[in-house]
Order: structure tokens, then sequence, then C-alpha cells
């Protein structure tokens, strides 16, 4: 998965460089952690003895694209983009789920397990199975509901 930014630091932008956006496309997914990629972001600026990065643009997969958005900001990375880059497709749809329908607030592992706990399935995986499993299973659990296929009650009670 592709997570380019584009990491410039506001000294440069501010001085007025030839070419303001004095900096370079780094890969975030290239790196193992968090700490890695600013150890690169400080290795490409070490002409500058503290460096204030600025995040001026970014191209992501469109998989990842709805989630780090929401992790890469200006100046600042969220160390929790690594935990985004860990995700199968699967888990890339819990999160965005939960962001979306719960808190936005929550971590990307909070939103990840809140996310598993309502997801049924994907509408692109046997269209209609999902959730016809789903509702046998709330039939399953209903007084005197019967078994559509072999006409047997569920529960008796």
């Amino acid at each position: 998965m592709y997570a380019g930014v584009y990491v410039g630091t506001y000294k440069k932008y501010n001085e007025g460089n030839d070419n303001k956006l004095a900096g370079k496309w780094l890969d975030m997914s290239d790196y193992d952690s968090y700490d890695d990629f600013i150890a690169a972001c400080k290795e490409l600026h070490k002409d500058e003895d503290e460096p204030e990065f600025m995040f001026q643009d970014f191209d992501f997969d469109s998989e990842v694209r709805p989630l780090l958005k929401q992790l890469v900001k200006g100046s600042q990375v969220d160390p929790q983009a690594w935990d985004v880059f860990e995700l199968d497709s699967e888990g890339l749809t819990c999160v965005l789920a939960a962001w979306g329908n719960y808190d936005s607030d929550l971590s990307v592992k909070e939103a990840l397990e809140e996310g598993r706990k309502s997801y049924i399935g994907s509408y692109d995986s046997e269209p209609g199975d999902y959730v016809y499993d789903f509702l046998e299973e709330i039939l399953k659990a209903l007084p005197g509901s019967v078994d559509p296929k072999t006409g047997e009650l569920y529960r008796t009670y």
C-alpha cells in the first residue's frame, strides 16, 4: 500500500527558497514505525538544527485514504498510521465504519474492536448471504420462530 507524504520544513518554506516546496516524497509504509519515519525526515533535513516538519502534500492509496486523511495533517503525523498499515481490507472497513458511526476519537485499535463487534458482512461478498445469515440469527432468538428451511421451531418458550 502506498502512503506518500511530501516532507518539507516550515523554515525552508518561510525563507522563500526558489522552490518553496524544498523537500521530498516519502512513502510512510516503507518505514517500520513512526520513529523510523521521523528519523528519515530528520536525515532528509539534516541541514537544519531542529527542523519543524511540514507535510505539504499527500498521496494515499484509495483503500487507506479515508483513514490516513484523519491521521496525517500539516505538521503532524499520528503514530497510529502504522496501525493502519497492519490492517487487511476487512479491518480497514471496520475502523472506517467505527469512526463514521461511533466515535472518531477512538484509536485505530479501539475502532477496529468496535467495528468488528458490529460487522456482519460485506456487500460485495456473496450479495445477500450475510444478510440472510444475520436475519436467521435474529429469528432464532425470537420465541416461537420457525426455521424457514425445515419448518421446525427454533425456540418453544
